[in-house]
């Protein structure tokens, strides 16, 4: 606190977004490009970077991650295809009604699961998707995923074959994961 000029805007609202003090230590705050130029000489003042928005985009995940090739040398088959596993997406979000996504033949969740579900009341959430949680300001919000790439990662890392798999509409295929990569059936988000 003691780096800002003050602590609320003229709105009334708090400048401080977010501090960071695990593996760095920083903070995130709204701040003029005047102000941050007056803190520029204050001791202790390391860098400052204006807040940019980033798209999310990815090609040849599977390729990129070795998952692709000879069964016997890649890292899908190394790992016994995930099975069991529970896996963690950060990402733009996930669109749970997509069908890799679905829990048919999934045994229960493992007992040692105790993440949440945005979803709780609807029973959106199943077998195969165990939670989904949003973080955004430090408000719990909707994880729907409306730019696409969050569910890209986590049907790549742990999605259900799809039958008829197209990208909108084109190249639909035969029974193929929807981003062209190996699949994990027993495995949860």
């Amino acid at each position: 606190m003691s780096f800002l000029p003050n602590a609320t805007l003229a709105s009334g609202e708090p400048r401080m977004i977010y501090t960071y003090r695990e593996v760095i230590t920083g903070f995130a705050a709204r701040l003029t490009p005047e102000e941050v130029e007056a803190m520029e000489s204050l001791d202790g003042f390391i860098q400052a970077n204006p807040e940019r928005e980033h798209y999310a985009s990815t090609t040849y995940t599977p390729t990129f991650l070795s998952l692709k090739g000879k069964p016997s040398n890649t890292l899908w088959y190394d790992s016994s295809m995930g099975a069991g596993q529970i896996i963690g997406v950060i990402d733009s979000g996930i669109n749970p009604y997509h069908p890799s996504f679905n829990d048919h033949g999934m045994a229960p969740a493992p007992l040692k699961w105790s993440g949440k579900c945005y979803w709780r009341n609807a029973r959106i959430c199943n077998n195969k998707l165990l939670g989904a949680v949003a973080f955004r300001y430090r408000v719990y919000s909707n994880p729907y995923d409306n730019d696409g790439h969050g569910t890209h990662v986590a049907s790549t890392a742990a999605g259900n074959f799809v039958n008829n798999a197209n990208v909108i509409g084109q190249a639909a295929g035969g029974g193929a994961s929807l981003w062209h990569g190996p699949t994990c059936s027993s495995c949860y988000l």
